[in-house]
């Protein structure tokens, strides 16, 4: 993969992944603007929402990996 393009998908990785992980800690926990589904119980909500941080943060994870592998 050529060089721009292939730090190009790690900044993808790390921006999505960190705003996916922004988003959810202030607007869904801190501030409870909105849910995933209103239709859904808390509980359900919650998890989905975890799930959620936990994928942003593994983006972030794998961005700087493949940046620092890459230099």
């Amino acid at each position: 993969m050529p060089r721009v393009v292939s730090s190009a998908v790690s900044g993808a990785l790390v921006g999505l992944g960190a705003l996916a992980v922004v988003d959810n800690v202030i607007v869904h926990w801190l501030l409870g603007w909105h849910r995933l589904n209103e239709m859904w119980s808390h509980e359900r909500n919650l998890m989905g929402e975890v799930v959620l941080v936990v994928l942003g943060i593994a983006m972030v994870a794998l961005g700087l990996r493949r940046e620092r592998h890459r230099a």
